[in-house]
């Protein structure tokens, strides 16, 4: 317009300042255009100009209506423009450069300031609150005390390095051993630095089931002084209906929502609470009949302490550190505490994974459109940029749909909505992997693509540089330089550390018997040999043992040659529901003397991490054979990318991976000072040399692998003895 009406000018600077109580308050901003009569353009582009137009027309308090007349609002004294005048909206389609002008008449520059001061003294008020929550954690700061008269054994070694980290702003992989107090003793320093500088600790962990320790830690250290955490979960597992719609014509507790918070003072209500988990947060959000979900992220930046699953900080489109900061965005960066860090590279990995298929058009006009795309390129060597082009076209084409005046019901429309997603997520995965060797694309049938992440690490460690200090622990993290490679943790100035464990290493007994082997080609002739070997080992002393296995079908093998007998035998089974779980551990913690109890398990599930049995819950567990991943295409493509970028293929896509469940399953036997068991690793590839790099260093200066023809008789009934 410049070029065609005369006098026409662009990129108008405006700046106001105006005085609320004792505060002074400019505005500023940079108007599209300006006419010589006065009157302002402001230009929006969109894919979906027939959408914004019918939200711009049916709802005045649209931001693009008050950006106009906030722009009239900062020039109304040095213009002479009339209301009869009106200022502009033109929405521009992105793809045909078409333009539609709606006129701007919602607004008087009276009515805007109106509007204006209660939106500033909303801000004013709140960042007041933020200014006296940060004086009130740095005054904390100095009452928080150890919950504890007496450290454990290892704990104050663990947290003076947690220490000196934060405050060197810099980042750990540590293997700490069960029994040294992860939780609490890197929760402690974490809290103390964070509350100093003003800021907070984001503790996250692989599953919701591990969340209560982190409560519990949480909990003790609120002792000394008045802590806030709270505990986000997905949106799926706090909504109160049956059905996620968060509408608010659709959904009572949507509807209204901030205005009933406010009314109620519900936030400086629950500023008083000390821990709040998803369970208190959707009593009292349905006891207030608003939205639980919503609730969270209003209290999130008003907490010390987050509890969140990995989802929260390391999937593609999280921002948690956005979520933590609220409005503030000179927020100082948080501390992020990683728990059991060996199971976040497989995770980060399924985050940047995903495929797509002709199913998911299910239901919607797209079908033969998605099948058409899908069958492009169903080569040996596939073009994802090829092929990411034209999934780009079918997704402008539901946007344009969804933008005309095509009327659909409510499940139509969810249905566009859930392929429009599934298609977008596709082509950001496509256009990531483009010319990247860390991606895998393939076609693994008909009418379906995927895309595999062979390597996260430049992901997970772009996600960490949104906190100010990164403390990655487990006691699962050898070998150390497997893990610091695979966590993005590769700075000179990154430390691993491995630390002791705190009992006594003659506490527990670690048998190797190399003598069987679970090799596929070999598992048939050597079924009967270990379930003998577990039949006689249990019998020298009566108790609760484990035996985990590398799969259910391996499970199943040997449920069906192991005699009961005297022994009880609980089996765990595929898809099992968490109340049978519940009941099956609960069983096994039950004392019953003078009989033996064996519970087979697989190796990597439910049981084999993240619970204690401490005591003579159990007395034994049994590793039958590293539970080597599956040989699939895409993991012998991560082989070869690792051996590639590290000349230790087989190790990274298998070995090491492996080991990791054998380990994190051993270590359910050792659980406090007090305890005593043992420890047998059942395959001669436990004595490999990357397998014994795996393990800890407290086992492997005390481990005794069985000789051809010995005897486990002696050594077995003298550590029981």
């Amino acid at each position: 317009m410049k070029g065609t009406i005369p006098g026409y000018r662009t990129e108008i600077a405006l700046r106001k300042t105006i005085l609320l109580g004792k505060d002074e308050v400019t505005i500023q901003g940079r108007a599209d255009g300006l006419h010589p009569d006065g009157s302002y353009d402001e230009i929006k582009s969109t894919y979906r100009p027939g959408s914004l137009v019918r939200k711009l027309e049916s709802d005045p308090h649209h931001p693009y209506w008050l950006q106009l007349a906030c722009y009239r609002w900062m020039s109304a004294e040095s213009h002479d423009a009339t209301e009869e005048i009106p200022d502009r909206l033109i929405v521009v389609d992105a793809r045909s450069l078409e333009c539609e002008t709606l006129d701007a008449r919602h607004w008087t520059p009276d009515d805007f300031e109106s509007w204006l001061v209660k939106r500033l003294e909303a801000i004013i008020k709140r960042e007041g609150e933020r200014r006296a929550f940060v004086k009130r954690q740095k005054k904390l700061a100095g009452l928080l005390a150890f919950p504890f008269t007496e450290v454990r054994s290892g704990q104050q070694g663990f947290m003076d390095e947690i220490n000196a980290t934060c405050r060197a702003k810099g980042r750990l992989l540590g293997q700490a051993p069960t029994g040294i107090g992860k939780s609490l003793g890197s929760l402690f320093p974490a809290l103390k630095y964070a509350m100093e500088g003003g800021t907070k600790v984001a503790f996250l962990t692989p599953k919701n089931s591990q969340f209560t320790v982190a409560e519990n830690a949480a909990q003790q250290l609120a002792k000394s002084v008045p802590l806030r955490s709270i505990t986000l979960v997905a949106k799926a597992k706090l909504c109160l209906n049956d059905e996620v719609n968060c509408t608010p014509e659709s959904c009572p507790y949507a509807k209204g929502h901030y205005d009933k918070v406010a009314d109620s003072g519900l936030l400086r209500k629950l500023s008083r609470r000390a821990v709040l988990t998803p369970q208190s947060i959707k009593a009292i959000a349905k006891k207030h009949q608003v939205c639980p979900y919503t609730l969270s992220m209003q209290l999130i930046p008003r907490r010390d302490v987050l509890i969140s699953d990995y989802n929260h900080a390391f999937s593609p489109e999280s921002n948690l550190r956005a979520k933590m900061a609220g409005a503030d965005l000179e927020a100082p960066r948080p501390v992020v505490l990683v728990d059991e860090a060996h199971n976040l590279p497989d995770r980060a990995r399924d985050h940047w994974s995903g495929s797509l298929k002709v199913a998911d058009a299910e239901g919607t006009r797209w079908h033969r459109a998605l099948a058409k795309i899908l069958s492009t390129g169903a080569t040996t060597h596939p073009d994802p940029d090829k092929l990411n082009r034209i999934a780009t076209k079918m997704l402008d084409a539901i946007l344009d749909e969804s933008a005309g005046p095509v009327e659909k019901t409510r499940e139509r429309a969810n249905l566009d909505l859930e392929l429009f997603f599934a298609v977008r997520r596709f082509t950001a995965l496509l256009s990531a992997s483009i010319e990247r060797d860390h991606f895998f694309l393939r076609n693994p049938q008909p009418g379906m693509w995927e895309v595999h992440c062979l390597d996260a690490a430049a992901y997970i460690a772009e996600k960490f540089e949104d906190f100010s200090s990164i403390i990655a622990f487990s006691a699962t993290l050898k070998p150390l330089d497997f893990y610091r490679n695979e966590l993005g943790l590769t700075r000179p100035a990154d430390k691993a550390i491995e630390w002791a464990s705190p009992f006594d290493a003659v506490n527990q007994k670690t048998i190797l018997i190399p003598q069987v082997s679970t090799l596929w080609r070999e598992r048939e002739q050597n079924y009967g040999k270990i379930a003998s070997a577990i039949q006689r080992i249990v019998a020298m002393k009566t108790g609760h043992y484990m035996a985990f296995f590398p799969s259910f079908a391996f499970l199943d093998q040997m449920a069906a040659r192991l005699s009961p007998g005297d022994i009880e035998i609980l089996t765990q089974v595929p898809g099992q529901s968490l109340r049978d779980t519940a009941a099956m551990l609960e069983r096994f913690r039950e004392p019953l003397p003078g009989k033996t109890l064996l519970m087979l398990a697989v190796q990597g599930g439910t049981f084999a991490e993240g619970i204690d049995l401490p005591g003579d819950q159990l007395i034994g567990a049994f590793i039958v054979g590293p539970g080597l991943p599956a040989v699939t295409p895409v993991r012998e493509k991560m082989r070869e990318y690792f051996e590639k970028k590290y000349g230790a293929g087989f190790d990274y896509a298998y070995t090491y991976p492996a080991m990791a469940k054998s380990v994190q399953a051993a270590g359910r036997v050792i659980r406090n000072g007090d305890d005593r068991g043992i420890v047998v690793l059942m395959d001669r590839r436990f004595s490999d040399v990357s397998s014994m790099a795996s393990l800890p260093a407290h086992w492997i200066d005390h481990i005794h692998e069985a000789r051809p023809g010995e005897s486990l008789a002696g050594h077995i009934n003298d550590f029981w003895t």
